[in-house]
């Protein structure tokens, strides 16, 4: 059912049940109970009357909407009625209600409104509706909101409030029940289209909707298969692993609907700030388009990953054959800057360090060479003696340093001692972007669009927003900008252009047919967020917009 239904108006008018009272709610802010009365809004005078406990516009006034809408009842997971001010230690409640119109005809679109987040509702022909919402900590407000088509509400409810409960855990804490380590919830706009989350683990274990409970101590609660979700993802609190949980969206199916689908993601780590991403599915893409929201850990984690999944099936990786081999015997980084591996905790005043290592491997190295700077990955070149060079950019203060060799899966198979570097003398900043990308023959070029339209990228590098630390011509990168302390409040556009691909065109030359895959990490805060894209190799000219993030001091 689509969520444009035909709806008679003339007036807004909702009912909602609380704690058994009903409540008629005028949507220009006016409440009668019984009786007449009179309003004057902006100098129009509107008078009602109520006949048999409806309440009609008289006016001929056609500016203003009639309808109802009462929530006959918010449950449970065992269907109990939560009145309006009750508690509960669920995560996921069900409202239920419906819509009643009186005069006029005109076409509407219905929300619950959600601690100031709104999510769609489908409103069936008989004017019912019921949606699963997401309980959070604290206290949740709701309230159903109304609106015409060009988006100007006309009604909304009164406010119901559910708080969340107290429980005593295992250890004999008592603590909010639904405090979570990481909550994800997907959203769309379009009914009768079936959008899915799914949640990769440092395990390689992948919740979705054949397998809600995959990873440990975590699940997705909801599976909507007829549009507009939600889909809510959360990791108990406590219970983190080491390393990144991968989000990713897949449009499972249109359902035959060709109208574009703009899913929204909002993540929450630690119960700090809310991240939202939006994503537009266009026509083009059809069926089962994935999208990589980005890759998030969790600061309170200190439980180490097993391993203990496959690799996700929904990814591009290809699992280890049983043949493959593990060739790397052995691999260090033997220098940073001047300093050799006989101290590996040292301090310097340089941003851009040259790191130097050394690989033995026996017969073909089968892995990739990762270079990990603060758990940010950075692909380096091993020459066929073992040996590589690579640029880096430190961030301020201490710098965590090692190398790792991965499979084809992009599991670790070896993985160097770590070295602590203290950048000194080098200022905090509210925004550091790092781009970097696994092939050695492709030019990719950071740029970052600031509030005050001044660009940064490999042309003007010193700007007044910010400083581009490198521009690497020949693969790999890393590319580094780093936002200026004086940069103007407001939101920076950050993308990544496929600048141009150094192979030689032959249809033999694996540089030229090879795909680029990059990656994007984003630290506001001391916080970072890895975002990743596929460029084909014929895609030399094109951009990608990563994402768009907000600074406020």
């Amino acid at each position: 059912m689509n969520k444009r239904t035909i709806l008679p108006v003339l007036l807004l008018s909702l009912i909602l049940l609380v704690s058994g009272c009903t409540i008629t709610v005028n949507p220009n802010g006016g409440q009668t109970s019984g009786g007449s009365s009179g309003q004057t809004t902006g100098g129009q005078s509107t008078n009602t009357q109520t006949t048999g406990g409806q309440t009609t516009d008289t006016t001929t006034q056609t500016s203003t909407y009639v309808s109802s809408v009462t929530v006959t009842s918010i449950t449970d997971s065992e269907n109990n009625v939560l009145y309006s001010g009750a508690s509960t230690s669920d995560e996921i409640v069900r409202v239920r209600g419906t819509i009643t119109a009186t005069i006029g005809t005109t076409q509407y679109s219905t929300v619950v409104s959600h601690n100031g987040i709104e999510q769609f509702v489908s409103v069936g022909s008989t004017g019912a509706f019921e949606t699963p919402v997401g309980i959070v900590p604290g206290q949740n407000t709701f309230q159903i909101i109304v609106r015409d088509l060009e988006g100007n509400i006309i009604g909304r409810s009164s406010q119901y409030i559910i708080n969340s409960a107290t429980v005593t855990n295992e250890a004999g804490q008592t603590v909010t029940a639904q405090t979570t380590d990481l909550r994800v919830t997907l959203t769309w706009n379009v009914d009768d289209t079936d959008v899915d989350l799914h949640v990769i683990d440092p395990n390689h274990c992948e919740a979705y909707y054949a397998d809600k409970q995959a990873i440990e101590n975590g699940a997705l609660d909801v599976d909507i298969t007829t549009g507009f979700g939600p889909e809510i993802y959360t990791q108990n609190q406590g219970t983190a692993l080491l390393g990144d949980y991968e989000v990713l969206i897949n449009y499972y199916s249109n359902h035959g609907n060709t109208e574009p689908v703009t899913a929204t993601v909002r993540v929450q780590v630690n119960e700090g700030t809310v991240q939202t991403f939006t994503h537009t599915f266009t026509t083009d893409e059809g069926d089962a388009a994935n999208w990589v929201v980005g890759n998030f850990r969790i600061p309170t984690a200190n439980i180490s990953p097993t391993n203990r999944c496959e690799e996700s099936t929904i990814t591009d990786n290809t699992n280890v054959s049983n043949t493959e081999l593990v060739s790397v015997t052995n691999l260090a980084i033997t220098s940073v800057g001047d300093q050799t591996s006989s101290g590996m905790s040292i301090t310097t005043t340089n941003r851009v360090v040259t790191v130097t290592g050394q690989v033995s491997f026996t017969g073909t190295l089968n892995e990739r060479v990762i270079l990990y700077v603060n758990d940010v990955p950075q692909y380096v070149e091993v020459s066929s003696t073992g040996s590589f060079t690579a640029e880096t950019v430190l961030a301020p203060g201490l710098n965590t340093l090692r190398i790792s060799a991965v499979d084809s899966t992009g599991s670790e198979v070896f993985t160097s001692r770590s070295w602590t570097i203290t950048a000194s003398s080098i200022a905090a900043s509210d925004l550091t972007v790092v781009l970097s990308w696994d092939t050695n023959y492709d030019d990719m070029d950071l740029h970052v669009l600031g509030p005050d339209g001044v660009e940064t990228n490999y042309i003007y590098k010193n700007t007044s927003t910010g400083v581009l630390d490198i521009d690497k011509t020949d693969g790999y990168g890393p590319e580094t900008f780093t936002l200026n302390p004086t940069a103007p409040n407001g939101v920076y556009e950050i993308s990544t252009c496929y600048y141009a691909n150094h192979g030689t065109g032959s249809s033999t030359d694996v540089s030229y047919t090879e795909d680029s895959h990059i990656t994007v990490s984003i630290t506001t805060n001391r916080e970072t967020t890895t975002y990743r894209h596929t460029f084909p190799a014929v895609d030399a000219g094109t951009c990608w917009s990563a994402a768009n993030i907000t600074i406020a001091r």
